[in-house]
């Protein structure tokens, strides 16, 4: 596999996985009694639900630099709605996001092996034009994602806008009776950014049908360790605090004021390890250490 397809079709793997990571959040929320998410419609796998569209484009710009550093869109959850328990309700919310992305890491490490026992091998001429089909769907997705970003640029920036006394000054003359051209339609938009990441997808496993599974393993296993890390934004700290906040023992308790002292600067601390860990690796070591170890074990090899 050539490395722009390699990359084009890891990247899609990381949206797939989060796509699915958030679902999981917002069903599991929906099931326990919070219908919050099914109201804001994040309970599908429908990716474009749930990307943040500064997340997805920190995963490309990180992804070409080696990292693959992003996120989704946080799934709303208000825990006084569900009917019992709330906080181990809350664990239970968060815990389903890396659940979910191991069990997607067990899915493609049992194709991956299926794959290894006797997948036949494909014409040459097949796998070159699917190299080249998946440099242009990913070219397409691209190109169609960023006919999104700039049509949620153009509805910030409208909905920011203040009116003078003489209304909203505008040189464009809207008509009502003529709609937006096709690469302005934002349904339109969409649709080709589904089908882009459906192609990129197909034509990766048809380049070679291992690497992509393989590849799937180790992006599922590590955004669920990295999830796990016990600092606010990430699901281990909820999921921690969850099954702490029961406990009557003082420790708990302490534990828990800690983790709401530092949850607002959640964001702050994890750039700080990210950065300090270019220097020593204090996340990357144990981190990756950990996803070799799952990943050689679900593998089998």
């Amino acid at each position: 596999m050539s490395a722009i397809t390699a990359l084009f079709t890891g990247v899609t793997l990381v949206l797939l996985a989060l796509s699915v990571h958030e679902f999981a959040h917002a069903w599991t929320a929906n099931y326990l009694g919070d219908p919050t998410a099914r109201y804001r419609g994040r309970v599908t796998l429908d990716p474009l639900a749930h990307l943040d569209p500064i997340g997805t484009m920190m995963i490309l710009f990180t992804a070409v630099a080696g990292v693959g550093i992003g996120w989704g869109r946080p799934v709303p959850v208000v825990p006084a709605n569900f009917r019992k328990n709330p906080p181990l309700g809350m664990a239970i919310t968060s815990g389903a996001g890396p659940l979910s992305n191991l069990v997607q890491a067990l899915i493609a490490g049992a194709l991956a092996r299926a794959v290894a026992a006797g997948f036949p091998i494909l014409p040459s001429a097949v796998v070159t034009a699917s190299r080249l089909l998946t440099v242009l769907a990913g070219g397409a997705t691209l190109a169609a994602g960023g006919g999104l970003l700039y049509l949620w640029y153009r509805q910030r920036a409208s909905a920011s806008a203040k009116p003078g006394s003489y209304g909203d000054f505008s040189w464009r003359v809207v008509d009502p009776g003529v709609s937006d051209p096709w690469w302005q339609n934002e349904e339109t938009l969409k649709q080709s950014v589904r089908v882009g990441m459906g192609g990129v997808l197909l034509f990766g496993f048809l380049v070679s049908p291992e690497g992509t599974l393989v590849t799937a393993v180790y992006i599922n296993i590590a955004l669920a360790l990295f999830n796990l890390i016990p600092v606010g934004p990430l699901d281990g700290n909820r999921i921690l605090r969850g099954l702490l906040v029961n406990n009557r023992a003082r420790w708990t308790y302490d534990v828990v004021r800690f983790l709401d002292r530092i949850e607002p600067h959640g964001g702050m601390i994890l750039l700080g390890i990210l950065f300090l860990d270019r220097i020593v690796p204090i996340l990357s070591l144990p981190l990756w250490g950990g996803t070799e170890l799952i990943a050689r074990t679900i593998l089998g090899g």
